[in-house]
């Protein structure tokens, strides 16, 4: 019997390619870009772009005045509009394993940094932050 009277056949490769097609991803932190998608693209844009004087862009983290430290504390408890036009609302319902996939997903696959920011220095900026409110 050959593939094209067999339909189970079809199916299987099929599944074959979408396999290949979903696994086949340049993106090291995966978790971190679905938490991004999920929580922040609708401000700072998928591609991390951000908008003008309103949201910003988080795709050139090298020249940003934004100090790496300071990252899990905004993404935690927000930005005042100094700066910005629009206040930052903190995302409180992020774990610090969240907030650091957030973190390395955007130095790493958004601007290509290759740094690991591990958890450790994440809970450790959010416990300095939170001494400070």
């Amino acid at each position: 019997m050959n593939m094209i009277q067999n339909p189970k056949a079809y199916c299987l490769v099929f599944l074959f390619l979408v396999y290949c097609l979903t696994s086949c991803s340049d993106v090291k932190y995966s978790q971190g870009e679905a938490l991004y998608l999920a929580n922040c693209s609708s401000c700072h844009m998928p591609e991390a772009g951000g908008v003008a004087k309103l949201y910003p862009a988080l795709n050139d983290l090298r020249n940003s005045d934004v100090k790496l430290d300071a990252l899990p504390c905004i993404i935690r408890y927000g930005q005042n509009k100094d700066i910005y036009s629009l206040e930052m609302e903190g995302l409180k319902n992020l774990s610090s394993i969240e907030i650091n996939n957030i973190i390395n997903y955007l130095l790493n696959d958004i601007n290509g940094i290759e740094l690991e920011y591990s958890i450790d220095r994440t809970k450790g900026n959010l416990q300095n932050c939170k001494d400070t409110d």
